[in-house]
């Protein structure tokens, strides 16, 4: 199910350190949750896990920026085959690109916030505002980034590599021993990013488990109990 709510107002967006409209238990986003030159004409969307955002195809004429939750960017290939291109994050883009029709499908894969701005104002917004450029110059150089680094990890690396790098980028660059983060995506989801089958990945990660590198409470709960070991095997 998809939800649209009217225009944010002015007094409503929020600031650095500022409590975001999001799932109860989510983090903070760190930094702030609008285009501050755009909010009187922005809309917020809310979304059902699973519910899709865009198809691919469909007219790429709004950007959206995530304020909760995480969505999938997948691509359809000819032979009918999945793949995951990105998980986006709270406090990212979707939809920063000139072309006419989205390339992706996006959709949630947990109940999703994102702020919906028409392309035409970003552009505007981008030419006045230097906050605004600054913002989504840093968003394109890390999506370019994170571009370059997983074509590493799909092209070069093993499976154990693959699931090593993937837990530590989810874990985030401060992880330590003892940290305990969700795996919000199913195996068929981290399958499908890494271009391995659902199989392996479990494997995988029973193999860790035994290997002592990680503990895992649940399905979806991952501790870490390895940091450095992991951090060998992707190469970090």
């Amino acid at each position: 199910m998809l939800t649209a709510v009217n225009a944010i107002p002015a007094s409503s967006i929020p600031v650095r350190g500022a409590i975001a409209l999001r799932p109860t238990g989510a983090r903070p986003l760190p930094r702030p949750a609008t285009l501050a030159p755009l909010a009187d004409r922005a809309r917020r969307i809310a979304l059902d896990r699973d519910a899709t955002l865009f198809s691919e195809g469909d007219d790429a004429s709004r950007i959206y920026e995530v304020t909760s939750g995480i969505v999938r960017l997948t691509k359809t290939l000819a032979d009918g085959r999945r793949q995951v291109l990105d998980f986006v994050d709270s406090g990212r883009f979707i939809g920063l690109h000139e072309d006419a029709l989205h390339g992706a499908t996006a959709e949630a894969v947990t109940p999703v916030t994102v702020i919906c701005y028409e392309s035409a104002g970003v552009a505007r917004a981008v030419a006045e505002d230097a906050a605004t450029a600054q913002r989504l110059l840093a968003e394109l150089l890390g999506a370019a980034a994170r571009a370059e680094s997983r074509l590493v990890v799909v092209g070069r690396m093993t499976a154990e590599e693959r699931v090593a790098s993937f837990l530590l980028a989810r874990a985030g660059d401060e992880a330590a021993d003892g940290d305990v983060f969700k795996l919000q995506m199913g195996r068929a989801d981290i399958a499908d990013y890494l271009a391995l089958t659902v199989e392996t990945v479990s494997r995988t990660l029973s193999r860790f488990k035994a290997q002592g590198l990680v503990a895992m409470t649940d399905a979806h709960s991952i501790e870490l109990t390895d940091v450095d070991a992991l951090r060998d095997l992707a190469s970090m």
